[in-house]
């Protein structure tokens, strides 16, 4: 038999009790955890409770939040290590997505391509979709941190711009460029069939334009070109579309000479 359950502090919930918020309110500030989180927690592990152990950490499974291994508060514990760390997991997980898509990836691929167990995995998130939604997230703050960032400095012009534009297009016909972009990929074969993902499109294809527009007014400032703040819009917009139509044709594998011939264009429309 288990360990026996630890008693909870005299005035908090028991089983079947229906007693009001106050009474959870307790149990939170005992624990550190909810009620619902403790029994969650409790059902996710093989691992019986020990009011003697003060040591065992309890683990908690949050959506689209890595679980985290905490220390128990006044000796109450439940639940296993995590055996992996999850922000790796979902870097891993960013790599296998990114070459094979959301739908022909199989919970097989994940497993080979993290090197965790499904039942680890789905320990710390939800589901496949979880997790991909994790790994949307990661590549989002990858590529703004890699890419969008000198276009969104104070003193950011269109010399930032054309620097970003010849680094996607020296990608064609590499395998590197032959994956595209995670982002634009989802775009194409999701849609609008996956709100969550889509809404991560929308933000991103937005901190495209955010980046674009920063830079474009800095280059009107300078006096590199003469616009005026709609027109500003509209090549930040129009920018945007050259960027994915970038990917997507390195996605195609199409020649570097034909990226950089698009490039080449899209500046001359700035001249």
């Amino acid at each position: 038999m288990g360990a026996k359950r630890p008693t909870p502090p005299s005035g908090t919930l028991q089983r079947g009790d229906n007693s009001s918020c106050r009474l959870r309110a307790t149990w939170l500030e005992v624990t550190g955890f909810s009620w619902h989180s403790l029994r969650r927690a409790h059902c996710c592990s093989n691992a019986p409770y020990s009011a003697e152990n003060t040591t065992t950490p309890i683990v908690v499974s949050q959506k689209l939040a890595y679980t985290t291994t905490v220390g128990v508060k006044r000796g109450f514990t439940v639940g296993r290590r995590l055996e992996f760390e999850p922000s790796e997991a979902v870097q891993k997980a960013m790599m296998v997505f990114w070459q094979k898509g959301f739908e022909r990836t199989s919970v097989a691929d994940l497993e080979a391509g993290t090197g965790v167990g499904r039942k680890s995995l789905y320990r710390t998130f939800r589901d496949k979709e979880d997790l991909f939604l994790a790994a949307l997230g990661n590549y989002r703050r990858l590529m703004a941190a890699e890419n969008l960032a000198p276009l969104l400095e104070e003193d950011a012009d269109l010399d930032d711009i054309e620097a970003l534009l010849h680094q996607l297009a020296s990608l064609g016909g590499t395998p590197e460029g032959g994956m595209g972009c995670l982002i634009c990929n989802t775009a194409v074969e999701l849609g609008q069939d996956m709100p969550a993902a889509a809404r991560q499109v929308d933000a991103y294809f937005a901190q495209i334009r955010a980046a674009m527009l920063n830079a474009l007014q800095g280059a009107v400032s300078k006096g590199q070109i003469a616009l005026t703040p709609e027109e500003i819009s509209q090549e930040a917009n129009f920018f945007l579309g050259v960027i994915q139509s970038l990917c997507v044709l390195g996605r195609a594998n199409h020649p570097r000479k034909t990226l950089e011939d698009v490039v080449s264009g899209a500046i001359k429309r700035l001249s």
